[in-house]
């Protein structure tokens, strides 16, 4: 490219008849010389500043390029991360279940105990109520008997003496009647005993 010295020290070789007018060349090569010179600087001005673009493009470009992996690997990282989330609250919703069926089937398991134990204390009541009023009819029945036993008015009296065989025969059957009832006291009593017991 010729540059706006080579346009200045361009020199012509002088003619011989009708050549041009010297001062007139020089100075229309000195106007073309400036006009290009300022053409030129402009010119190595917009190259200089295109060379800077270019490498700002190509700045941004990697730029750029860096962001849009960069966005890649956060959308990757944050769908692994909700996929991680997803499957820990779904074990986590698992195992909390479990438990609670865990938790359940026990209390199930208490509350049939418990029904059990009250079925048995119900039972336990009812035949201690039964055998209560057993006895207390065996105790009615004794009262009554007490109080249809003849008893002598004057227990301490002699005895008349064409009536004693009478007299022993009434003894004997009173003795047997309180044996008899007092035999059955017992018996109920050492039920209740080991009722108790």
């Amino acid at each position: 490219m010729i540059t706006p010295q080579d346009i200045r020290n361009r020199c012509f070789s002088k003619a011989v008849f009708g050549g041009y007018d010297m001062g007139a060349v020089d100075e229309f090569i000195d106007n073309i010389a400036e006009d290009y010179e300022s053409l030129y600087k402009e010119n190595a001005a917009l190259k200089s500043k295109l060379k800077v673009l270019v490498e700002k493009v190509e700045e941004y470009r990697s730029t750029e390029e860096a962001m849009r992996m960069a966005l890649l690997a956060a959308k990757k990282m944050a769908d692994e991360m909700v996929e991680e989330a997803k499957s820990k609250t779904e074990a986590m919703l698992r195992e909390k279940e479990a438990e609670a069926a865990m938790k359940l089937a026990e209390i199930r398991s208490k509350i049939q105990d418990e029904e059990n134990r009250m079925k048995a204390a119900q039972q336990v009541t009812a035949d201690f109520v039964d055998m209560s009023m057993g006895l207390c009819r065996k105790h009615l029945t004794f009262l009554q008997k007490l109080g249809e036993l003849k008893i002598d008015e004057n227990p301490f009296k002699e005895p008349e003496p064409q009536n004693d065989r009478g007299v022993g025969e009434a003894a004997k059957a009173i003795e047997d009647s309180v044996t008899k009832i007092f035999g059955d006291v017992g018996r109920s009593s050492s039920s209740d005993e080991s009722f108790d017991e």
